[in-house]
């Protein structure tokens, strides 16, 4: 009885040591959380609002919409380059998350509506309008 005991454990080893060679030498890898951030994907246009502090460092930046919902904008690296857009009217794509007129946004792009990277096909000039011509009465 002690002698199958011991076999048994030899080959449960076996099979083990083969799996493991099997993969690699090393063990399975772990699932990496998912990088997309938290959040419903969203276009929002509205006004760059940036809060300093006295020393002029930045504090804050806030994306009112054109339907009155602010948005504070997450400082990271994307988000601090959208406080050069200052008083200006952006289109900002991103994560928002919370509810009502309150909201927070992490930025994944912005740019100045209408300016985007395509290329819109040159329209043609516009044709000269004809001279009206008005005859003199006496």
């Amino acid at each position: 009885m002690k002698r199958r005991a011991i076999h048994a454990a030899v080959v449960v080893s076996a099979v083990l040591s083969g799996l493991v060679l099997a993969a690699g030498g090393k063990a399975p890898a772990t699932p990496q959380p998912s990088e997309k951030p938290e959040g419903t994907r969203m276009k929002i246009y509205g006004d760059v609002k940036v809060a300093k502090d006295k020393e002029a460092a930045l504090t804050g930046i806030t994306v009112v919409s054109i339907s009155g919902v602010t948005y504070n904008v997450v400082l990271d690296e994307i988000g601090k380059k959208l406080a050069a857009m200052d008083r200006k009217r952006v289109a900002v794509l991103g994560y928002v998350t919370g509810e009502g007129y309150t909201r927070t946004i992490k930025v994944e792009k912005f740019e100045l509506p209408g300016k985007s990277d395509k290329k819109k096909p040159a329209s043609p000039k516009p044709k000269p309008k004809p001279k009206k011509t008005t005859k003199k009465t006496r």
